[in-house]
């Protein structure tokens, strides 16, 4: 590859992470405003998820990424729909019930925690030793989590909402930690359309419990396609190309303009404002990210594939 081929290529994968930012920084602002208009949480996400399945099998097989799976790796199919109907569907579940509860800025800062998580996972199981990036990490994101929360009301009107943002991140995690088996034997597509597949069968699942809201407004439905398709399908397809361009780990530090991207849109939509102290409580967790994901280098191509 030439030079001038080289420069273009990253300058097209840098031009698709960032698109992929903002399209998952549009999500939580857009389920927000769905729960507003009153759709219970496993509708609204059984919907989405159906939609967003639908066109990211179309893309599959269009490529025909499973048809070339060798035999040994079509026994990884199964598992990669048992995390997404078990864990994946409990990590956007967690999400959008936090959402119900406190602001969507809240949440989306908390989540960002998932890759202390990770890296905490990944020292305690032997994948990775303690250092002193992890040790930064760690005490960044405490301390930011605590000054997040302290900072605003959230923790007194809300404790459930707090615990529930962070019970995301942790669901997040699993995912990441479960896929980086996955990710090796199948491809970053076809392992992102089983994980919704996965998630959307266990959401349809409880809507036998739970009931469907049957009483969806055409404004709620354009809602709900937006959020299959932008952050669903454009930003995971954006994502990958990305990552597939110039590799995960320049990849991940463009995609960190989500949370701003998220928070921005939910100042000018709903009004949310942070304070100064969560100002500060939120740069002390994506400072705490970067260096988590310094820490559990090796798992960054799977944290990729399971932003959506």
């Amino acid at each position: 590859m030439t030079g001038d081929a080289a420069a273009a290529r990253r300058r097209h994968g840098a031009t698709l992470s960032v698109g992929a930012a903002v399209a998952f920084g549009t999500g939580p602002v857009m389920i927000k405003a769905a729960l507003d208009t009153g759709i219970a949480v496993p509708t609204l996400m059984a919907l989405r998820l159906l939609m967003a399945a639908a066109v990211l099998w179309i893309l599959v097989l269009a490529g025909r990424a499973l048809a070339r799976l060798r035999p040994g790796e079509a026994r990884y199919v199964a598992p990669a729909l048992a995390v997404g109907a078990l864990i994946y569907a409990a990590q956007l579940a967690c999400f959008a019930l936090a959402l119900e509860r406190i602001s969507a800025s809240l949440v989306v800062i908390l989540f960002q925690t998932f890759p202390i998580v990770v890296s905490v996972v990944a020292v305690l199981t032997g994948r990775d030793r303690m250092t002193r990036r992890t040790v930064t990490a760690l005490t960044l994101g405490v301390g930011g989590v605590a000054l997040v929360a302290l900072a605003g009301d959230e923790v007194r009107a809300e404790p459930v909402g707090i615990l529930l943002g962070l019970g995301s991140a942790v669901a997040c995690a699993g995912v990441v930690l479960s896929s980086d088996v996955l990710s090796d034997r199948l491809p970053p597509t076809a392992l992102s359309a089983l994980l919704i597949s996965g998630a959307s069968i266990a959401f349809a699942a409880t809507l036998f419990v739970a009931g469907v809201d049957t009483a969806i407004t055409t404004s709620t439905w354009l809602l709900i396609l937006a959020i299959a398709l932008v952050p669903g399908v454009l930003g995971t397809t954006a994502m990958l190309a990305g990552v597939r361009a110039i590799g995960p780990s320049l990849a991940s530090i463009l995609m960190t303009l989500e949370p701003l991207v998220a928070v921005m849109l939910a100042w000018i939509v709903f009004g949310e404002r942070l304070n100064g102290g969560q100002l500060v409580g939120a740069a002390g967790i994506l400072l705490a990210a970067y260096f988590a994901r310094g820490v559990a280098r090796p798992l960054e191509a799977d944290i990729e594939v399971v932003r959506s």
